[in-house]
């Protein structure tokens, strides 16, 4: 690294002369604090507060402090104006709304509700700030089991109308659970309309049956007496002549 010299103008030693203390004023000593005069090892030059500085190294450690004051004051609070600190304040209250809403539906969506995710923007204060959200809900049917369908879409109808302000997407979920909902309840009134009607046949059938077996037992009945009554005139003794 080259070096850069600034060259200043030397300046010859005066003799020092006595000052005399004027009338009324007491004589003055010379005070010089030599703790000014001492640096610890190691540590930068102090910056150069006054004129231009002398060397290479007071130059650095000028833009050095210059830099470090100015990031210090960007971040203070202290130091917004009053239309930062209102802009702050509304992101806050935003923030918090975007939370509490995406939490209410996490909370009663429970095993169909995932977790929350956020979208952010960047406030004049230098935070982030929440301002949109996103919590995914199944709305699938449950295969084969309309009753477990009807359950779990009782259960996603209220986790997209939990919030106090639900959106437009929150009541298009709402809706298609309602559909989905609809439907398994038409399946299920049809699986059990054939359960109820599949007892009634059945005994139809045993009923037929029970008339056929009816019908024959007499025609047999009546036949067996008209074969006995044969036996018995056959072998009863006949009167004599």
């Amino acid at each position: 690294m080259t070096s850069i010299a600034i060259g200043l103008p030397s300046l010859a030693p005066r003799p020092s002369l006595p000052v005399r203390p004027s009338q009324g004023e007491a004589p003055r000593a010379d005070r010089h604090d030599h703790a000014s005069d001492k640096r610890v090892a190691g540590a930068p030059a102090a910056p150069v507060t006054g004129g231009r500085p002398t060397s290479p190294v007071e130059l650095r450690s000028l833009l050095q402090a210059q830099e470090q004051t100015a990031k210090g004051e960007q971040g203070r609070p202290g130091e917004l104006s009053e239309e930062e600190q209102r802009q702050v304040a509304e992101l806050r209250k935003q923030d918090a709304e975007v939370r509490r809403h995406e939490q209410a539906h996490a909370n009663a969506g429970g095993q169909y509700a995932g977790a929350p995710s956020y979208g952010y923007v960047d406030g004049p204060d230098g935070r982030r700030y929440a301002n949109s959200g996103h919590v995914p809900i199944d709305v699938t049917p449950v295969a084969n089991d309309p009753a477990a369908t009807i359950r779990k879409m009782d259960v996603v109808r209220r986790a997209a109308t939990a919030p106090a302000d639900p959106s437009g997407a929150d009541r298009a979920v709402a809706a298609k659970a309602a559909q989905e909902r609809q439907k398994a309840q038409a399946e299920l009134n049809e699986l059990r309309a054939e359960d109820t009607a599949a007892p009634a046949g059945n005994g139809d059938a045993d009923s037929a049956a029970g008339s056929q077996t009816a019908g024959i037992q007499p025609a047999t009945a009546v036949a067996a007496y008209g074969a006995a009554q044969v036996i018995a005139n056959q072998q009863a003794p006949r009167p004599a002549a």
